[in-house]
C-alpha cells in the first residue's frame, strides 16, 4: 500500500475505489506477480489439502542431476526413492509425499512401492512431474 498507493493516486488523483481499481494497480507490480505465482502455483501442487502429522513426510530434492546419463537417470531416481521409502518405515513414517517424473510412479508399483499420483501433471524447467502419495503402511512386514 505505502509503494503502489502513491503511484496510483499520482496517476488518477484519488485512490483506488474499488477491489478492482487496487487489483489492477497491483497487476503490474513484480513483488505482487511473483506473489500471486507462488500461491497459485502452491494451491495447484495437490487436488487436496496436504496432510500434516508427524507420520506423513515430505520428500524433497530427490531429483537425479541431467549430468547422469538419461539411460540410467530412471533406475537411480528408483534407488533413490526406495531407500528413502525403506528409511522413512525404519523411522515410523506412514505415507511420504514428493514429486518426482510424472512416468516414475508407475514404475514405482511395479517395485512393489505404492505410490500414487495425488495432484496434476507440471511441467517444471523442461520436465513433467506430479506429486505423489507413497503409502508406506501397505508393507510394513
Amino acid at each position: 500500500e505505502s509503494h503502489l498507493k502513491p503511484q496510483f493516486v499520482a496517476a488518477n488523483g484519488r485512490a483506488p475505489e474499488t477491489r478492482d481499481e487496487g487489483t489492477e494497480a497491483f497487476s503490474h507490480d513484480h513483488a505482487y506477480q511473483l506473489w500471486g505465482a507462488a500461491v497459485f502455483t502452491s494451491q495447484d501442487l495437490m487436488w487436496e489439502t496436504a496432510p500434516v502429522a508427524s507420520h506423513v513426510w515430505e520428500s524433497s530434492r530427490v531429483f537425479v542431476t541431467q549430468d547422469v546419463p538419461s539411460k540410467l537417470r530412471l533406475r537411480v531416481q528408483m534407488a533413490l526413492i526406495g531407500e528413502m521409502v525403506a528409511s522413512a518405515r525404519k523411522l515410523g513414517a506412514s505415507t511420504v509425499l514428493g514429486m518426482i517424473p510424472e512416468n516414475s510412479p508407475r514404475l514405482a508399483r511395479r517395485t512393489g512401492i505404492d505410490c500414487r499420483p495425488c495432484g496434476p501433471v507440471m511441467e517444471i524447467e523442461g520436465s513433467r512431474s506430479v506429486v505423489v502419495n507413497i503409502n508406506l503402511a501397505t508393507k510394513l512386514h
